[in-house]
């Protein structure tokens, strides 16, 4: 029997291309764009609430949903530590424009 899976996607950034903040102007888009999805099978997916109270257990949190850039910065190993012990896979996709009259590749 073929296994079925359920995908949370979620994004950071933005996705505008028209206008980069640059260091000395405020206005406009981040030069990041990250898409992550967190990937498990459909019979772990009604345990997603208790997961995430799971990963909130090391640390106090009023929040019951859980965003990555909204933690503060000793939070984010034990929620990934966390999530690694947990039978799901994660994707993510970051990408970055870079601020400047010539195009840079990044090596």
């Amino acid at each position: 029997m073929p296994t079925t899976f359920v995908a949370y996607i979620d994004e950071s950034g933005d996705t505008g291309l028209d206008l980069v903040k640059k260091p000395d102007d405020p206005r406009g888009a981040t030069e990041w764009l990250v898409l992550a999805a967190l990937v498990v099978k459909i019979e772990h997916d009604s345990k997603m609430v208790a997961w995430t109270k799971d990963v909130q257990a090391d640390f106090t949190s009023k929040r019951t949903d859980l965003h990555f850039n909204k933690l503060l910065d000793f939070k984010k190993p034990l929620v990934c530590a966390a999530l690694a012990k947990k039978d799901c896979k994660s994707f993510i996709v970051m990408s970055i424009r870079r601020i400047s009259k010539n195009i840079e590749t990044l090596n």
